[in-house]
Order: C-alpha cells, then sequence, then structure tokens
C-alpha cells in the first residue's frame, strides 16, 4: 500500500502484517517533494513510482524488488498549479501517462521525457480527478471514435462536471477533444472511476456516490432520473454561469472604495 500525505512523503505499508493479526508496518519512508503529495501512480509491472504533489512537479522513483529503497530517475515539469492527480496509458505504447492539475489543464507525458508532450484546457476550474476509461466497454458514439489510436480519459473537479475525452495520435500529433460532459448537483467532484463493466462511478463534496452508465438495464427508474433533473435545475449557479465566473480576474474587480 503507497501513501501520500501533508508532510510531503510517500510512505509504503506492509500488508502481509494483517494476515499475522499485526499492526501495518511502514516499509519505506520517500521524502522528494517540497510540499504535500497529492497523487501517486504506482507502475509495479516497471518497478516504477510515480509522484505528484503541490509543489507543481512530477517525479520518477526506480523502487527495487523488495520495495525498501527508491531512486528518483525524471522530474516532469509543466503544470502551473497543484498536480491532483495520474493515470497510465496502457493502450498505444504503453510509455505514456497523463496527469491534471489545479491549473486545469490535462498534460500527457512520455516516461523518461522531462516536458510534457501535450496540454489539454480542460476546465477553468480546479482539476482533482483523472483516470482512464476501457473503450472495449463502450457502445455508441463514443465507440465509434475509440480506434487503435485513440484512447479515452475521465476527468473531474471544481466544475460541477465530469468529462469524457479521447486522445489522438494521427502519426505526426495528438489531438483531443471533449466527447461528453456530464453535469452534476454538487459543486466539487473530488474523484471519478470506470468501474469493471465500464460503468462511471464519481464521489462528490455532497456526501454522494453516483453512478453513470451506458446500460439500459442498469437505467435508473423513470421517477429517480427526473428526481436528478430537478435537483440539478434547482442547484445555485448554473454550469455555464459557474464556468464564465471561474474566468473573472480577481484583480480587476473594483475594491472595498467603490461602495462609498
Amino acid at each position: 500500500l503507497y501513501s501520500g500525505s501533508f508532510d510531503c512523503s510517500v510512505k509504503i505499508w506492509n500488508l502481509k502484517d494483517l494476515n499475522s493479526g499485526g499492526v501495518v508496518s511502514c516499509k519505506f519512508s520517500l521524502k522528494g517533494h517540497e510540499h504535500t503529495i497529492w497523487s501517486i501512480l504506482v507502475l509495479e509491472e516497471l518497478n516504477l513510482l510515480l509522484t505528484g504533489s503541490a509543489d507543481k512537479f512530477i517525479k520518477q522513483w526506480t523502487l527495487n524488488e523488495s520495495r525498501t529503497d527508491a531512486k528518483l530517475v525524471c522530474k516532469y515539469t509543466g503544470h502551473t498549479d497543484c498536480v491532483r492527480g495520474m493515470a497510465f496509458i496502457r493502450e498505444k505504447r504503453g510509455n505514456e501517462f497523463l496527469s491534471c492539475s489545479n491549473d486545469g489543464n490535462v498534460l500527457l507525458w512520455r516516461l523518461g521525457n522531462a516536458a510534457p508532450l501535450k496540454q489539454i484546457n480542460v476546465t477553468d476550474s480546479f482539476l482533482y480527478s483523472i483516470n482512464m476509461l476501457d473503450k472495449t466497454k463502450l457502445s455508441g458514439a463514443e465507440a465509434s471514435q475509440a480506434d487503435n489510436d485513440t484512447c479515452l480519459f475521465i476527468s473531474s473537479g471544481e466544475d460541477r462536471s465530469v468529462r469524457i475525452n479521447n486522445l489522438v495520435y494521427d502519426g505526426t500529433r495528438y489531438i483531443s477533444s471533449c466527447l461528453q460532459t456530464i453535469a452534476l448537483p454538487s459543486q466539487s467532484i473530488w474523484y471519478c472511476l470506470c468501474l469493471n463493466n465500464g460503468n462511471i462511478a464519481v464521489a462528490c463534496s455532497d456526501g454522494s456516490v453516483r453512478i453513470f452508465t451506458q446500460h439500459e438495464t442498469q437505467f435508473a427508474t423513470k421517477s429517480e432520473q427526473e428526481e436528478y433533473e430537478r435537483e440539478l435545475s434547482q442547484f445555485a449557479i448554473p454550469l455555464k454561469t459557474n464556468e464564465t465566473l471561474s474566468q473573472l480576474n480577481r484583480r480587476d474587480l473594483p475594491t472595498i472604495e467603490a461602495l462609498a
């Protein structure tokens, strides 16, 4: 088990202690960031660990077989605010990953390259979570656009929505577009995840977990869908208005003296 903390460290815990009824012990503590560790991506098959921090950097570490030591091998620079999430792209060449940040951008990286391959502006608000969407579980319009050179990812954050984006490599450049935006009656969408059956689960700041599906047999009842639409319509700030507000430059706003 890997954990990140406000103390700027990553800890690796030995879950085998649970088999003997003991207390889980810390195998190794890794320090290399100047601020809070918000995101950890473990690539066990490659013996690699990626850490994202409030210091705006992503760092790549090589782990030894016993997971008791790590060596810094790369420092990725590109975000302008806290790195909040990462996701490994298992399609394509198998050596690329995505990251999201409070700067509202998703960056595409290749392992070992310190600079991003592409910047995707997803929103003007904070982004908290990013995960890959299994295109083999899709149907309809999304599936028709998910060919061998395409991967799909979902992201969520402070703009009351979950977005489904594609990422295509046409042989010379990377192209990305938003396929769908799912609005939610909650201000912060802390986490989004693609489940094994292709459904999307989201954890919201109103204390709820909502699940979205393409499978008709799993659709909510008509009354439940109507209730959901009612919640959306009554939410304080319409999504479009919220996006517009997030673009305001506070420096241009009048000071309190303007009220005199």
